[in-house]
């Protein structure tokens, strides 16, 4: 056998490996994902933050203002605007 055959040879088989190990760590990322996502959105929220985070995003929706966030007509800073708007994108999105 010539060195050129040998080299396809060994290239293949580097590939045919390499195919072999996409699926199983693809197979290993869904098993863990599984709890995860399983139980996503099966508990309640949880004292005191989460109720006061998801109103206010609630009361910028509802006033129109996105970029000042408010809970209860008055200024809540606790967080960044970008929170309040991801949240209210993932709550449009589950709507």
């Amino acid at each position: 056998m010539s060195t050129q055959v040998l080299v396809r040879e060994e290239r293949s088989s580097r590939a045919l490996a390499a195919c072999r190990r996409i699926p199983v760590g693809l197979l290993a990322v869904a098993i863990l994902a599984l709890p995860y996502l399983g139980f996503l959105g099966s508990h309640r929220l949880w004292a005191p933050f989460e109720p006061e985070l998801v109103e206010t995003a609630r009361e910028m929706r509802a006033s129109g203002n996105l970029v000042v966030p408010c809970l209860n007509g008055r200024v809540f800073a606790d967080k960044p605007p970008l929170y309040y708007w991801s949240a209210l994108t993932a709550a449009s999105a589950l709507q």
